[in-house]
């Protein structure tokens, strides 16, 4: 019976023969006799690297094997060793394209001499004359009819006549071409001159106006953090316009500002008179007149004079922009009309 038993092979294990330059004591020290840093020196325990040796009879690819190892840590070992007039094994040189291509060459000219074939000077006149006795055999006169013309001549002439019979007894181009130039067989007429070639030209199209933006002026006030409260103060002086109370400021809209103070939102005006008590769980800032304000889990819309415009039902909602918003409730999203807030289109 067949032994079907499964043989598995082992890999050759590489033999390792590089001996670093450096004194047996020097190699035999701890790593800790480096001064490397700790993250360093704990990456190089990790990987059972505890001696000199085991550091410098690597390269520098050998370290990035270790887990976490980066480029720092290298820079590390690299200068460490470097204070200690020692290196790491350098890296093997691939040999240089001249080097290969003269071994190549080398190698190649002793098998071309052997592949040439002396040639016997005896041979050739032998193959000549056998050629010419070939060809003088092959060679037979032509045999001739009572006539006297040769065969060859004989059979070409039906072929001849064949495409002659084939070709179609018309005008070419060029002999219509001579006939329409000498109408009376004698005078050429006369060449009209070539008219010059005159370009059309395409009208360009308009360039398309582009919009341009206009850029945003900047603020008459400053945001300024003192003591870690916020305020304001104006742009071009150090005079306080809101002195820091809050815990957080935001921009003015339409000159008003949402401020943040003990976790509750408010709106004040420039002079830093709280328009809007700070009474509400989360507020965005005022866009044409509305604020979206949080009462507990719920949002809704006020005005400027805190009148409730849309109830608090909704889970979240955004700024108005042309009279319109989004809101969300139950897991979809609508939009919403100020003027007519209970129409709303779901979108989701």
């Amino acid at each position: 019976m067949a032994n079907n038993k499964k043989r598995y092979y082992k890999k050759p294990v590489k033999r390792d023969n590089y001996v670093p330059p450096f004194n047996d004591a020097v190699l035999s020290e701890p790593v800790s006799n480096l001064s490397l840093r700790s993250d360093t020196l704990e990456l190089l325990s990790g990987a059972n690297v505890t001696t000199i040796a085991d550091v410098v009879k690597r390269m520098e690819v050998d370290f990035y094997r270790i887990c976490h190892f980066n480029k720092q840590n290298l820079n590390d070992v690299k200068n460490a060793l470097k204070k200690r007039n020692l290196f790491l094994r350098p890296t093997p040189t691939p040999p240089t394209a001249n080097a290969e291509s003269e071994v190549a060459a080398t190698e190649q000219k002793p098998v071309a001499q052997n592949r040439q074939k002396p040639i016997v000077p005896s041979e050739k006149p032998q193959t000549q004359a056998n050629g010419n006795n070939n060809r003088a055999q092959t060679q037979k006169p032509q045999q001739k009819k009572p006539n006297g013309k040769p065969n060859n001549e004989q059979n070409a002439k039906p072929e001849q006549n064949k495409k002659a019979q084939q070709q179609p007894q018309t005008d070419s181009a060029q002999t219509r071409q001579n006939r329409q130039s000498k109408p009376n067989g004698n005078k050429p007429q006369k060449k009209q001159p070539e008219q010059p070639y005159v370009m059309k030209t395409i009208p360009e199209k308009p360039p398309k106006p582009v919009h341009v933006p206009d850029k945003e002026e900047q603020d008459i006030y400053v945001k300024i953090n003192k003591g870690g409260k916020w305020g304001f103060r104006i742009r071009d002086g150090k005079e306080m316009a809101v002195p820091a109370v809050y815990d957080e400021v935001f921009n003015f809209k339409d000159d008003l500002c949402c401020v943040q103070k003990e976790e509750k939102f408010g709106f004040i005006n420039r002079q830093g008179e709280e328009i809007i008590p700070v009474m509400y769980d989360c507020a965005t800032s005022f866009s044409e007149g509305y604020a979206c304000v949080f009462k507990g889990e719920y949002c809704g819309y006020i005005n400027t004079a805190n009148e409730t415009v849309i109830d608090f039902v909704y889970s979240a909602g955004t700024p108005v922009i042309n009279g319109e918003c989004r809101v969300k409730k139950d897991g979809k999203w609508g939009e919403l009309h100020i003027d007519a807030p209970k129409d709303i289109r779901w979108i989701i």
